[in-house]
């Protein structure tokens, strides 16, 4: 038994002595203590050590001879005799010992490969390192799973085992944020199933492919792999595989702004997901329908799905689920400019993808956090956690955060004149040619900059394009909101009337129920400087105040700032509650380290 216990490198526990004779536990003790004693082994004595009482060798040399002073034959017996004991008398959770049967099982079978039961043993070990790997990614060591995948792949059986355990290990590449190695993994799965005829698995593996080409930022890819793996299979009955393989295809069609294409791959995906029964495909097809309805402007309907969709991933322990769910209530919130509720989803989320170590989903969330403390003025939290970044080598995963952090730190260095700082920011977007997000994102952040460089023409255009971006997101989308606001800026600065009231005609046409409050602040800005310019001061204050006070109830301070300078600009310092004004802008621009806008604030002071 002590060789047994031991030629792994594994300690032996004491509990699996129970399922001796008490004289063969007596022969057994003693044994082990003599070899104590000699100092050949050593035995675990730290109350505090979850393997106290366990026996181990001294030293890894001695561990090493006493293994291969054993025949193969020896050793397999010994390895079958161990893995069969701690089958039938482990006390404890069976996953904590699966690795180490998994073990045992390889080296029997490696210590005789030709024998008449080699290969039942191959397929005793790779279940068991299958298994392992199930456990090790449930605690969220994926680089540990992938390893167990990764072996147990090796003693596959045919094409079919093998295409299921490359698929597992690309789901480990994919949440430990690596999804070009997963999209490899994910591709040879799919070769391999296809091959085998099995066509419904192969729809399944098109679905995660085209998963990883969207977060490669090739979405239309994936679209066009989708699209094929759905023609291929024509009429066939709908099952688990096309409603996951319809979810995703949803999902990818709404970020390439195809909204009537998504809906009916969304709608096809929930009839079989309801029909079924399956939580996980509901919950991902309720997720993205609400991104539509978002989009056309149903944001009260969009909750509720985004809500359901979390609730049914709760209930249904689908973790990749719930934290998408997280993350897009958190996101449905900061639309709505409710702050605070978008930070609690947000927080809900990340220590759930931390627990379970989705490093991709917990760096996305941090997008969230970083445009919080963008609007609440938070800056320098903000450009320290941007600073802290580790490099994609070194951790892939942050490269599904760092893009929406880039785009708060430029806004940021561009409101404190620090262009060069803006640029470099800038410059660490990953900038798509096909998804309608980043596009508007990209047009937003490019006007914000033009116009703090003064190429006020060009600044208009791009923010124009922002703003033309609603109709394939949303009126509450942040680059929708900023290229509104930045166009208006740009149009005011021109002297362009015509383009500052056709903009604002727009705003104003869009139902006070749909009209996110930051927008509604940017549209009563703009008619108070309109009304200044034509003389109607009474007016013009009265439009500064309303604005004044919206960005005051949302706790966003330098778009408060903002306003109340510029009614002290249009109105004078010898308006009522110009110079309380003015020392509350002064005051924010300072905290903020606004250098442009302290120095507008200095000069309106003097004036």
């Amino acid at each position: 038994m002590l060789q047994d216990a031991s030629v792994l490198g594994k300690t032996f526990p004491p509990d699996t002595l129970a399922a001796l004779t008490g004289r063969e536990e007596q022969a057994v003790r003693e044994t082990l203590e003599g070899l104590v004693r000699r100092e050949f082994l050593t035995i675990q004595s730290d109350e505090r050590s979850p393997e106290r009482g366990q026996f181990g060798f001294l030293q890894s040399l001695m561990q090493r001879v006493a293994y291969e002073t054993l025949s193969r034959r020896d050793r397999k017996a010994k390895h079958l005799a161990i893995a069969r004991l701690l089958e039938d008398s482990w006390a404890g959770d069976d996953d904590e010992i699966v690795e180490v049967i998994a073990s045992h099982y390889l080296e029997a079978f490696r210590a005789d490969p030709d024998a008449e039961d080699a290969q039942a043993l191959r397929a005793n070990a790779r279940v068991a390192l299958a298994r392992a790997g199930d456990r090790a990614r449930a605690l969220a060591a994926a680089r540990q799973a992938r390893g167990y995948y990764q072996r147990a792949a090796e003693l596959a059986d045919g094409p079919s085992e093998e295409a299921g355990l490359l698929e597992q290990i690309g789901m480990t590449h994919r949440q430990d944020g690596d999804p070009a190695d997963a999209l490899t993994a994910f591709d040879r799965s799919h070769a391999l199933f296809s091959q085998e005829g099995l066509h419904h698995d192969a729809a399944r593996l098109s679905a995660r492919m085209g998963e990883a080409l969207s977060l490669l930022g090739r979405p239309d890819e994936g679209a066009a792999r989708m699209e094929q793996a759905l023609g291929s299979l024509g009429e066939d009955e709908q099952d688990r595989d096309l409603a996951t393989l319809a979810a995703q295809m949803g999902r990818t069609l709404f970020f390439l702004g195809r909204l009537d294409d998504a809906s009916d791959r969304l709608e096809a995906a929930l009839r079989t997901a309801e029909a079924m029964w399956l939580p996980d495909v509901l919950s991902e097809a309720l997720n993205t329908k609400a991104l539509v309805l978002s989009t056309w402007d149903r944001p009260e309907e969009s909750l509720a799905l985004l809500t359901r969709s979390l609730e049914l991933a709760r209930e249904g322990d689908v973790p990749n689920s719930a934290i998408r769910a997280y993350t897009n209530l958190s996101n449905h919130m900061m639309e709505l400019e409710r702050w605070d509720d978008a930070g609690a989803y947000q927080e809900a989320g990340g220590k759930l993808a931390e627990r379970v170590g989705f490093r991709t989903a917990w760096w996305f969330l941090q997008q969230h956090v970083g445009f919080r403390l963008l609007a609440r003025g938070r800056w320098d939290e903000m450009l320290a956690m941007i600073e802290g970044l580790p490099a994609p080598e070194d951790d892939p995963a942050v490269l599904a955060g760092r893009d929406g952090l880039a785009w708060a730190a430029m806004q940021i260095s561009t409101r404190r004149g620090r262009l060069e700082d803006a640029d470099r920011y800038a410059a660490m977007w990953a900038r798509s040619e096909t998804d309608v997000q980043s596009l508007a994102a990209a047009a937003s952040g490019d006007a914000e900059r033009l116009l703090a460089r003064h190429q006020v023409e060009a600044a208009l255009e791009r923010g124009r394009f922002a703003f033309d971006s609603r109709n394939a997101l949303s009126l509450r989308h942040g680059a929708v909101k900023d290229g509104f606001r930045v166009a208006s800026e740009a149009a005011l600065e021109l002297g362009d009337a015509d383009t500052l009231t056709e903009l604002l005609a727009v705003a104003e046409a869009i139902p006070p129920g749909l009209l996110a409050p930051s927008m509604r602040a940017t549209r009563d800005r703009m008619r108070g400087h309109m009304d200044a310019i034509a003389a109607r001061a009474e007016d013009a204050d009265r439009r500064f105040r309303s604005a004044a006070q919206i960005y005051g109830e949302l706790a966003m301070p330098f778009e408060r700032a903002v306003v109340l300078l510029e009614r002290v600009e249009r109105s004078g310092v010898a308006w009522p509650g110009a110079e309380d004004d003015l020392r509350e802008a002064s005051r924010s621009f300072d905290d903020l380290g606004a250098a442009p806008w302290q120095e507008r604030a200095r000069t309106a002071a003097s004036g």
